[in-house]
């Protein structure tokens, strides 16, 4: 069950948009192919929420849908997200010297293998303020070969030790998401004073 807390909702114009909000840690594998229903409105006759036109009439019904999660191979899946590195002396002229350091920074905090280097992917790498570096990475399925192709002996051993510890692109995203949010609170206790 999530609650409006673990939301991300947008109402822009005429659409109401929604999403689970990534930082609070979901177990997608628990969730895919699950059924789940939607209400939207004012729910429960002392509730103070209700969705409002832009001259504040309330909606009469409430809204209500099902839908389904889609059911994907986490194995072929990947993700992207941006990436910032701050507190590093970057310039402008000096973008691409950072991607390998950027790669060795992530594989070291997700102790992948050096032979795991092809399946993280830099693109849109910028230095802002002369201390921060912003990319965006992709983090590609297991097995996937310099092309963007598939190893088919990588994957068929993916799948004989698939119990031991699979490391497909959302576990590894959740991971980093994971030691962010570690980091910054030990951060927030240092500077209070």
């Amino acid at each position: 069950r999530f609650d409006r807390e673990e939301l991300q909702v947008v109402c822009e114009g005429r659409k109401i948009g929604f999403q689970i909000d990534p930082t609070i840690g979901v177990d997608v594998e628990a969730i895919m192919g699950k059924s789940f229903s939607i209400e939207i409105g004012k729910i429960g006759a002392d509730s103070k929420s209700n969705i409002f036109d832009v001259n504040g009439n309330a909606i009469k019904d409430n809204i209500k849908f099902e839908k389904t999660f889609a059911d994907i191979n986490l194995d072929e899946a990947s993700s992207s997200f941006t990436f910032t590195l701050e507190n590093v002396a970057c310039s402008v002229d000096e973008d691409d010297t950072f991607t390998d350091e950027i790669k060795s920074k992530i594989m070291l905090l997700l102790g992948l293998e050096t032979s795991d280097t092809k399946r993280i992917v830099l693109t849109s790498l910028r230095c802002e303020n002369d201390n921060t570096v912003i990319t965006t990475v992709t983090l590609l399925p297991p097995g996937t070969d310099v092309g963007g192709g598939r190893s088919l002996r990588t994957a068929s051993l993916l799948s004989s030790t698939a119990g031991i510890n699979t490391q497909h692109s959302i576990s590894l995203f959740n991971k980093l998401r994971d030691l962010s949010q570690v980091e910054q609170k030990e951060r927030s206790l240092l500077s209070t004073p």
